[in-house]
């Protein structure tokens, strides 16, 4: 007898279920390939967690982001130890998750400005792989609520790239456009706007690269 009431009992859901699937225009057929589908979802949610696929498709990232590093400084003809590149690594994730800048652009800007050079020093003053005034790096610093970092600090790769991150992204806010806050951190706010008083798209060799 209460076998027959199991039965009976789960006729009646499995009809219900039926009906409901047919009520929102779903055949029979297709109800059961959802039921299917949700426990094929269960499943793999087991086998392969969200976390777990999170994690591959970050490491899956750094392995892409480490591959094109080692294109830029073989062709800058530059080494680095492990820890510079990780770091670096790290530091291009954060930016693009911060500022949603791609990789890509700051690597080309690296190239471009200090060719991956970490000491680099240019004859007006700018330092580091992004070549980042002090004088900007100290107005930066006080925006960002940090103390005024000492000139030494600037060659570090992290803190380079970060405070040049904060510095395009401003300049892209102010500008509106990524072509002119590239120029204007290439030739500094005030040169750009001597030679583009008139607001038109740098069009230079120094943009081109960013397009190759």
């Amino acid at each position: 007898m209460n076998k027959i009431r199991f039965v009976a009992s789960f006729t009646c859901v499995f009809s219900l279920v039926t009906v409901f699937f047919v009520s929102i225009g779903v055949s029979t057929e297709t109800a059961q390939e959802f039921r299917k589908g949700r426990k094929k979802a269960e499943f793999s949610e087991k086998v392969c967690p969200p976390s777990l696929t999170n994690n591959l498709k970050i490491d899956s990232r750094r392995f892409a982001l480490s591959h094109e590093l080692e294109k830029y400084l073989a062709k800058s003809k530059t080494k680095w130890n492990k820890e510079e590149k990780e770091d670096v690594i790290d530091a291009l994730l954060y930016i693009e998750s911060k500022y949603g800048y791609r990789p890509m652009i700051f690597l080309k800007l690296i190239k471009v400005e200090s060719n991956f050079q970490i000491k680099a020093v240019s004859p007006d003053g700018a330092v580091g792989l992004c070549q980042i005034q002090p004088q900007t790096a100290r107005a930066i610093s006080l925006k960002m609520g940090s103390p005024c970092l000492p000139r030494e600090m600037l060659f570090d790769p992290v803190i380079n790239l970060k405070l040049s991150a904060y510095y395009l992204n401003y300049l892209e806010s102010k500008y509106n456009a990524l072509p002119k806050a590239l120029a204007a951190y290439n030739l500094g706010p005030k040169k750009y706007l001597e030679i583009y008083s008139e607001g038109g798209i740098p069009q230079g060799p120094y943009h081109q690269k960013f397009s190759e």
